[in-house]
């Protein structure tokens, strides 16, 4: 039994799982473990297939399970490289999110499960079939799959006019980017000379449209984007995702940012380095990937910035992250050309990131969803201090804050590293490149402020009782361990990152854009303690050894430390600091003032809320200009309405939706003869459809 037949019977195995929860599901006590086994079962049939492909280098096949001649389409599971790699990533992160919801659905006691435990399994089995697909028709199929479930999680809180409206935006948006994908795939599939679905054939079209039909191939590449960066979350058509997330329980959110957005970056690899020839398109495409990442990493994350609520803060970190990953994979495109060495380690760096991003991205969903359950908040203004009493999800999600934030040595920083080496070596092809790499580094910095205000908002400070709170202890054993499994792979990652490099350059290298193949070594070095990056044959350009960096550390700490206890230093015990001091009765600007625990002063505690974390820093830098006359620039409405998707695209559709409905709801009459004639007008188009078609 080969690696594709073993994934199939874990599909299998999940949708049975889908429908032995939907019977035990008014069993509350019973469903989420029986849930949580299922999920088990497919990923100890899914990891080892998938660690056995990468380890053989080699693809695996299933064989035809459903033909359709007629449009010669087949559905056959096919696990290659770059699958096997996406599949360890799913079996994880599936395995943790359902862990952590046995307990963290307890918070929905008056919702049926039945809309949550299958759904989350069929959405786990509709992500495995995206990436084993090797026919277009299919993989559309399973992508449509795949969303229509993960909308039902989103409005899994139905009866909240923000969830529905939400899930109406997710749905809206999605299906128009999948419609445009469609339309592509149906034109590659018309213009071939074979007309099959099959990945294959679909790379002869577009070898043959580069050749004879180039602005043709331009418009079907531009289509396959928009359906993949809509999915990913790319600005401007991610315009969704920060409503979508937040709105769906935390475990599937960590879900989704774990896996769904993903499969938008494995489908602009699919399409633009493994179908689409090595050409002067790839120049074009890989600029425009790049720069929309750069775009995405400085909006999403500046947007990021300014939000308190922590689920939202989160989505568009989710935004901003995905850019990274494009900045990578779209420099590496544009380099395959002209410099296909570069171009690996560009490609092997933004898939880096997206492995890593998955790990933090789902442990800070986690985290949130922590919170919320202890607290009933998501708005970081209200909670404060609960480190005290939630130690394991505090230091869980520093570890995730570090991670995203790109800090040594954990895993964001190795995979940032790398995407800013190759922005800067390939500026002397184009010098653009240069400045998108100095957008990613600053925006880093951004980034670990933004985290700052998570981590000193939810767990620094004096704990406080707020409304809402359900429980003054910390989360349950099920909740923990995943945020602690998570965590482990985000340092294990990041000190030892040729781990993940050996399985991601396999997956590269076996997408076929390079006639050969250069050696991890010749790319990275050979040592299991850090990368040793050289591009010329000479000098290495760069060196990061995590490992020994680590050592030097501790060293240093441990020094510092026996230097103090030689020294018998005196020291002093002082009252924390809980980022405000005492008041009487007034309040300042930035601070929120609540009276002190002792009854015995009139004295006012003032504490710093998540909201005006900066507001003194913004202060002190506007004091250094003062004089300085600056012109005024109003708020540029008419310019931002482009991007107010709302306005322009989806409430007119919904309009339009409501007028149809409406003139449709005129129809059923109560006529019976009416009927009739709706059958028959029915029935005339569909021969006239037959005869279009047959001729």
């Amino acid at each position: 039994m080969n690696a594709a037949q073993l994934v199939l019977i874990a599909w299998e195995v999940l949708v049975v799982g889908a429908v032995v929860c939907a019977v035990a599901s008014p069993r509350r006590n019973l469903v989420g473990p029986l849930a949580f086994l299922f999920v088990l079962v497919a990923a100890v049939l899914v990891f080892p297939a998938a660690l056995s492909v990468l380890l053989q280098n080699q693809a695996a096949h299933t064989g035809t399970l459903i033909s359709v001649s007629a449009l010669n389409a087949a559905l056959a599971l096919r696990v290659d490289q770059l699958s096997a790699l996406f599949l360890l990533i799913v079996s994880v992160i599936a395995t943790l999110t359902t862990l952590y919801s046995i307990s963290y659905m307890a918070r929905y006691g008056d919702r049926h499960l039945v809309r949550y435990y299958p759904l989350l399994l069929l959405f786990f089995s509709g992500v495995i079939g995206v990436v084993c697909m090797a026919d277009w028709l299919f993989f559309l199929v399973f992508w449509e799959f795949m969303t229509v479930c993960s909308y039902f999680l989103v409005v899994f809180e139905n009866d909240k006019p923000a969830a529905a409206r939400a899930g109406l935006k997710y749905i809206v948006m999605t299906h128009t980017a999948s419609a445009l994908m469609l339309v592509a795939v149906i034109a590659l599939w018309k213009l071939g000379d074979a007309h099959s679905f099959s990945f294959a054939a679909a790379r002869e079209t577009m070898g043959a449209l580069a050749a004879t039909k180039p602005a043709v191939l331009h418009v079907l590449l531009a289509l396959l984007f928009i359906g993949f960066g809509t999915k990913a979350g790319v600005l401007p058509f991610g315009d969704w995702l920060p409503d979508a997330y937040p709105a769906a329980p935390s475990a599937a959110s960590a879900a989704f940012g774990g896996t769904m957005t993903k499969l938008g970056v494995y489908g602009v690899l699919r399409v633009f380095v493994e179908m689409l020839p090595v050409s002067q398109f790839s120049t074009v495409w890989g600029v425009v990937i790049a720069v929309l990442g750069a775009g995405s990493i400085f909006v999403g994350t500046l947007t990021a910035l300014a939000q308190d609520d922590s689920k939202r803060l989160m989505s568009f970190h989710v935004i901003g992250q995905i850019g990274y990953m494009l900045l990578g994979v779209g420099t590496g495109i544009y380099l395959l050309p002209s410099h296909p060495t570069l171009a690996m380690i560009a490609l092997m760096g933004g898939v880096f990131h997206l492995v890593n991003h998955a790990c933090y991205k789902s442990l800070l969903f986690l985290n949130a969803g922590s919170i919320l359950l202890r607290t009933g908040q998501t708005n970081l203004n209200r909670v404060s201090g609960l480190w005290h009493i939630m130690p394991i999800t505090a230091i869980t999600a520093l570890v995730g804050s570090m991670s995203i934030a790109g800090v040594p040595p954990f895993n964001g920083f190795a995979s940032k590293w790398l995407i800013y080496h190759v922005t800067i070596l390939g500026a002397p092809s184009f010098p653009v490149f240069l400045l998108l790499g100095i957008v990613a580094v600053f925006v880093s910095l951004v980034t670990l402020a933004s985290f700052l205000k998570f981590l000193g908002g939810a767990f620094l400070g004096e704990h406080t009782e707020v409304e809402g709170q359900t429980s003054a202890g910390g989360v349950p054993l099920a909740m923990q361990i995943p945020q602690v499994a998570l965590a482990l792979l985000c340092v294990v990652l990041g000190l030892v990152p040729m781990l993940p490099l050996a399985a991601i350059h396999r997956a590269v290298g076996g997408l076929g854009a390079f006639a050969v193949v250069p050696s991890l070594g010749d790319l990275v070095g050979n040592s299991w303690l850090g990368l040793r990056l050289n591009f010329s044959g000479g000098e290495a350009t760069g060196l990061w050894f995590p490992i020994v960096g680590l050592v030097w550390l501790l060293g240093a700490s441990l020094l510092a430390y026996l230097f103090s206890r030689l020294g018998a230093a005196e020291t002093r015990a002082v009252k924390l600091w809980y980022c405000g001091g005492a008041v009487n009765g007034a309040e300042a600007r930035y601070l929120v003032v609540e009276p002190r625990s002792d009854p015995t002063t009139e004295a006012f505690e003032a504490r710093y809320q998540a909201h005006g974390l900066y507001g003194a820093f913004k202060e002190a830098f506007r004091s250094i200009y003062p004089s300085v006359p600056l012109p005024h620039a109003g708020y540029p409405t008419r310019f931002m309405r482009i991007f107010d998707v709302d306005s322009w695209l989806f409430g007119p559709l919904v309009r339009f939706g409501n007028r149809l409905m409406g003139g449709l709801s005129r129809t059923h009459s109560g006529v019976p003869q009416m009927y009739l004639v709706w059958q028959l007008l029915g029935l005339l188009a569909v021969v006239v459809s037959l005869a279009v078609w047959v001729r």
